[in-house]
């Protein structure tokens, strides 16, 4: 049984057409018809049948499906290990990946890998977004660990969502002493400007106290609550106390918009294209420090009081700067994967980097 040719045949049915399958694989519909009566011959069972909208499986189609993709699967397999065992030098495969990426995942994923497929050399580069997809483009990388990106003519390997967080100075004194510096002349007309991300030049920051920020304290809460509940039956003091719990959980969380009220670190240039396309997406236009820096220098100048920022978790993992992170509100995520080109253009290195990572055998 010809595995390439059940491969044809089970893409034929997910489409529920033999005719675009037929075309692309070099065969008539007639003739792949005829090759499906075949493997049918072969096996002793029926494996499709034909409806108003094409074809689909029969009950014995459904329930050999997952030993026929298994067969597939096994015979891609055996080809990719002859194909690096008939290669006579070292197969390479090069990678690339965000900085955050390659600190925390890569070093117990390439080192399990390379006990997997010791014949296989991996070459890894640090990089930001816009820099892994020219290089992938320019097929100096075979594959990069990064956001999905849906302009790119590529596929995504989805491995985990990396939440984002608000990062604020250590105690809540240190928040509120934070100034936002008013906007004068020039740059008063220039509101809208402002607004749009435009970077305000140095020496635009003067001493201000900000107007407090409408938070609503647990204390306070509570305190109102008991007044207003003097008197009242239980029923309605469970109420009280289930509504002061939900407000106790959202003043856990920083509320996205709250941006607006502090002065932002944006990160540097290739490490900032998430956090504006999060910062537009939710319409909130916080004016930005003149700053542009790596992870630990913006961590180190939220920590003395500069001003706030936005990173994900990965980039926060191992931090010992005195800072607090804090779940954003609504919750933001980077989809974190690999980003890899079609399947039968891949070279065998590659094919097998991604199907070890498929197999779930390091967790990243």
């Amino acid at each position: 049984m010809d595995a390439k040719k059940v491969e044809i045949l089970l893409e034929a049915v997910e489409n529920g057409s033999m005719m675009g399958i037929a075309g692309q694989n070099g065969y008539t519909p007639s003739g792949l018809s005829h090759l499906l009566r075949r493997l049918e011959a072969e096996l002793g069972v029926q494996l499709v049948e034909r409806t108003n909208r094409g074809i689909a499986l029969s009950e014995n189609g459904k329930r050999l499906l997952p030993y026929l993709r298994g067969y597939v699967e096994s015979f891609e397999m055996l080809e990719r290990e002859a194909a690096l065992l008939r290669n006579e030098t070292e197969a390479t495969l090069r990678l690339g990946a965000y900085a955050s990426i390659a600190k925390n995942w890569m070093p117990s994923l390439l080192r399990a890998f390379g006990k997997a497929y010791p014949q296989i050399r991996v070459e890894l580069e640090v990089l930001s977004r816009q820099e892994l997809y020219r290089a992938m483009k320019e097929d100096r990388l075979h594959l990069i660990f990064a956001c999905e990106d849906q302009t790119q003519p590529y596929h995504f390997l989805h491995l985990a969502d990396d939440p984002f967080y608000a990062v604020l100075p250590e105690s809540e004194e240190a928040l509120q002493a934070i100034t936002l510096p008013p906007l004068s002349g020039e740059q008063e007309d220039a509101i809208p400007a402002a607004k749009k991300g435009a970077v305000l030049q140095e020496g635009a920051w003067t001493e201000q106290r900000r107007e407090e920020p409408r938070a609503v304290r647990l204390s306070q809460q509570m305190e109102a609550s008991s007044t207003a509940q003097a008197g009242k039956n239980a029923e309605d003091q469970n109420a009280a106390w289930s509504a002061l719990s939900e407000a106790a959980a959202t003043a856990q969380k920083f509320a996205i918009a709250d941006f607006e009220k502090y002065p932002f670190i944006m990160p540097s240039y290739g490490e900032d294209v998430e956090v504006h396309e999060a910062l537009a997406e939710h319409q909130v236009h916080p004016r930005l420090l003149p700053a542009s820096a790596d992870d630990p220098v913006i961590l180190g100048m939220v920590s003395g009081g500069m001003g706030v920022t936005m990173l994900s978790e990965l980039v926060l993992r191992g931090s010992s700067e005195p800072v607090r992170k804090v779940p954003l509100l609504p919750t933001i995520v980077r989809p974190l994967g690999i980003v890899y080109r079609d399947m039968h253009v891949l070279r065998a290195a590659e094919q097998c980097f991604l199907q070890f990572v498929k197999t779930g055998t390091v967790r990243v």
